[in-house]
């Protein structure tokens, strides 16, 4: 053992020197050390090392001070920690008991065994290069500056209001870890800063104060309130909220479920998050999955919010079969289809942002394509539905547990707990209440009714889908033939042809049984549907709305297809469907309308736009679509009035249905423009300007 007296008198001879220095003393002696050539920084680096060994004498020091504090006639040693100037170790005064040297008496030195974790007395909120993920300190009163993490690293040890707290091994090691992840700025990058605060459930070093998981709270807090600059359009208010809620989700890494109603801009929201993740450099990388129908539409939809935003399409034939070149795109957009071809590709990489739109899809927990889902490795998951709920709480369940595995317990104990073989039983479950508290936690829900306030009563969705393969081949050769045709025309010729033949191609944009009338008119709904995107895009908005138990008016201007339409849809939904055509005469016509409306709940009316198009009040709709588009912009407009008008008290939703690089496409992008431009219908042009128009219209092809 040390000998008692001659250390003791040694230490109390070292502290009394120290204690007298100050900080003007210390840098004054830096000034005379330089002069004599020396460098004081080597010092210091000699002290340090000094102190490691000190360090290693820990055990033996303890026994020496432990005895040093028995002994009144000994000198009694004070130490402490000065808040003020956040130094690390400031002896404050050395004295002795009896003979009272010394004015103040601090009190005896305590040993604090038990190591104290090293991030309670690091305050890392005054250092963050970002406000937005709100750490804070354990220890509020007592900050250590972040500046100061060599010294704790080197000494193993801190001295706060006479404690001496010697450091674990592991808070040691994670001082090096974070001293590595700051700038030189002695900031935390928001990133990293994020990457610690999603561990704060395993990792005890670190203390954070989260904002409550409530939409209210996110809003007041004024945390996420940002938006990114590379979002070019502006957000209704219920909207932002909703991007809040997004941006809550991610920097917390919380698998959430987006499920408004249909209509009100699902698809906005999430591509304005992406936009700020994408400016505020918070994850690595974003994988949207979602059906092939849709695919054309988010391409377009991220050109018209964000333009500087492109993302990888990895679709078709041609797409990479490489890790590397999926991993540097910042978006990457695949389909449902293509992910079972490809999951162990998109599984080989942690996927920053999973976004799944259309969730409904994958919500059977048994499906092979959900399996693949969870096979791909992501901080967060989004999943995307305007049903969240379609048969029954195990759709909820399914839902929550691929954005959250494991947040509704176990498929058999949530079955269990709230689902019973009688629905009476079940909506009466105690349980319920509960269950729509917890499911609220991850599931942001707006219904239309509940944001009227901010909603605007028409909403235009124009649809861009993709032709299938099949359906491309057949436009393309009667597109080919058709130029064929009007070649060495004259202008006469040509004005009396061409828009015969572009009203053949349409008929393609219909369906492809068009041309096959009698295939068209015993065709089943399933075959009609598999055989064109745009049939079964449509089949999907109307599943929505029958889930919503609301009317929709259907525009086809073809008599084969509305005929089609009435046959396959009454079978498939059950549901008488109203038609009214030219066909139709015009007493009955409101019959028909008034048995539509005095339906309960959903209903379905097929019309022609010319027949049905005017002078009719369809108010008890609340969806129409636009199934085949018009070459008149007025009569395609008279039509969605039908819904749109006084005496209406819902949102409208309009749909526009077209394909990508089609004739149909630059009638809407046309259409489009002109009223942004007039902020009206566009009126008729004359023959010469129609002329170029459809030839223009020509040049589009799908190949």
């Amino acid at each position: 053992m040390i000998n008692n007296k001659t250390y003791k008198d040694k230490l109390a001879a070292l502290l009394e020197s120290f204690s007298e220095l100050t900080d003007q003393d210390l840098d004054a002696a830096k000034e005379v050390i330089f002069a004599t050539g020396k460098d004081p920084d080597a010092i210091v680096r000699k002290g340090l090392n000094r102190l490691e060994q000190i360090k290693k004498m820990y055990f033996a020091l303890k026994t020496d001070i432990a005895f040093l504090v028995k002994n009144a006639e000994t000198k009694t040693i004070s130490l402490s920690y000065d808040a003020a100037i956040g130094d690390i170790m400031d002896i404050d005064e050395v004295y002795e008991a009896e003979s009272g040297n010394y004015k103040w008496e601090t009190g005896d030195l305590k040993i604090r065994e038990l190591p104290v974790d090293l991030m309670y007395k690091i305050m890392m909120a005054a250092n963050h290069a970002l406000p937005e993920p709100g750490i804070r300190q354990r220890n509020k009163i007592v900050p250590v500056d972040i500046s100061h993490m060599d010294y704790l690293i080197h000494a193993g040890y801190f001295i706060h209001e006479n404690l001496l707290h010697p450091l674990s091994e592991d808070s040691v090691a994670f001082a090096v870890q974070l001293k590595s992840n700051l700038t030189k700025e002695n900031t935390l990058p928001l990133k990293r800063a994020l990457d610690y605060f999603v561990t704060r459930g395993a990792n005890n070093l670190l203390t954070f104060e989260p904002e409550a998981l409530s939409i209210s709270q996110i809003t007041e807090s004024g945390l996420y309130t940002e938006e990114s600059t590379l979002f070019k359009r502006k957000l209704y208010p219920y909207q932002k909220e909703g991007l809040q809620w997004l941006q809550y989700c991610c920097i917390n890494r919380i698998g959430g479920i987006l499920g408004d109603d249909m209509g009100l801009g699902k698809t906005a929201q999430t591509i304005a998050l992406i936009a700020w993740l994408i400016e505020k450099d918070i994850l690595e990388n974003v994988l949207i999955i979602l059906p092939s129908t849709l695919m054309e539409n988010w391409k377009r939809e991220f050109a018209f919010f964000t333009p500087s935003i492109k993302p990888y399409v990895h679709h078709g034939s041609q797409r990479t079969g490489s890790k590397f070149t999926l991993a540097k795109e910042k978006v990457v957009i695949t389909s449902y289809s293509i992910l079972m071809n490809d999951r162990y590709l998109f599984a080989q990489q942690t996927w920053g942002l999973l976004l799944m739109d259309e969730a409904s899809l994958v919500k059977n927990p048994d499906a092979e394509r959900r399996k693949a889902l969870t096979e791909i490795p992501a901080h967060v998951r989004i999943a995307m539905s305007g049903t969240p709920v379609e048969n029954s709480l195990m759709d909820l369940w399914s839902l929550a547990d691929l954005v959250n595995p494991g947040y509704l317990d176990t498929r058999q104990n949530f079955a269990k707990k709230y689902i019973s073989k009688d629905l009476t039983a079940t909506l009466n479950n105690t349980g319920i209440s509960e269950l729509r508290d917890t499911v609220s936690r991850i599931m942001l829900r707006r219904k239309k009714e509940e944001v009227l306030d901010s909603l605007p009563e028409r909403i235009d969705i124009h649809q861009v889908l993709e032709l299938n393969p099949a359906e491309t081949n057949l436009y393309e050769g009667q597109r080919i033939q058709v130029l064929s045709q009007l070649k060495g025309m004259t202008e006469t010729m040509m004005s009396i042809n061409v828009l015969k033949q572009i009203q053949l191609m349409r008929q393609y944009t219909t369906h492809p049984f068009m041309k096959e009338p009698e295939k068209l008119a015993t065709a089943s709904f399933g075959a009609l549907r598999d055989s064109s995107v745009k049939f079964s895009r449509m089949a999907q908005l109307l599943d929505e709305i029958k889930e919503r138990n609301e009317k929709v008016l259907i525009f086809t201007e073809y008599l084969h297809m509305i005929d089609a339409l009435k046959r396959t849809l009454s079978f498939h939904y059950n549901c008488k469907v109203y038609t009214i055509d030219g066909r139709v005469a015009i007493a009955q016509r409101q019959e028909n309308i008034d048995l539509f409306s005095a339906q309960d709940g959903f209903s379905i009316m097929v019309l022609n736009p010319r027949s049905g198009g005017m002078g009719l009040n369809i108010t008890a709709a609340s969806h129409v679509i636009h199934y085949t588009r018009q070459w008149n912009p007025a009569l395609e407009e008279q039509a969605s009035a039908r819904a749109y008008r006084n005496g209406q008290t819902k949102a409208v939703n309009i749909y526009y249905l077209y394909y990508a690089d089609t004739i149909e496409e630059v009638i809407d992008n046309r259409l489009r423009d002109k009223k942004q431009l007039s902020g009206e219908v566009i009126s008729n042009t004359d023959t010469r300007q129609n002329m170029a128009f459809y030839l223009d219209a020509l040049e589009k092809s799908p190949l």
